[in-house]
């Protein structure tokens, strides 16, 4: 209980906040409870997704690369939990596409290319 209580802190409190310093925080944070909590991490995903995909739409371009990046280790540990998730995923990672800062379309596309590993390392399974 106490894991979910910090997730939702650092959600609700730092990566929604009003401040992009503190929004910058709570995804490092969140990704930094991911890579700790390691194949733990699947059991809290929706809590650790959802405020880093709120954070690809912020106006600062930075915010959203730190998204890209929060996300990216989040997926790393995680691994196959996150294909659940994929639809988000992918919906954000459509916008992220187009972004016109190139720092944040070069994150996007490292993301892109680690879910891919994850789906079609799936497929062989089948």
């Amino acid at each position: 209980m106490q894991i979910k209580h910090v997730i939702q802190t650092l959600s609700q409190e730092f990566a929604l906040s009003q401040h992009p310093h503190s929004r910058k925080g709570g995804l490092i944070g969140l990704a930094a409870c991911s890579i700790a909590l390691g194949k733990d991490s699947g059991l809290y995903l929706k809590e650790l997704i959802e405020p880093v995909l709120t954070c690809f739409n912020d106006a600062d371009s930075r915010l959203r690369y730190y998204a890209c990046e929060a996300l990216y280790n989040i997926v790393k540990v995680a691994r196959g939990a996150v294909l659940p998730h994929f639809n988000v995923l992918f919906d954000g990672l459509s916008k992220l596409a187009a972004d016109p800062d190139p720092n944040v379309k070069s994150g996007s596309e490292l993301l892109d290319r680690l879910l891919k590993v994850f789906v079609l390392g799936l497929r062989l399974y089948f």
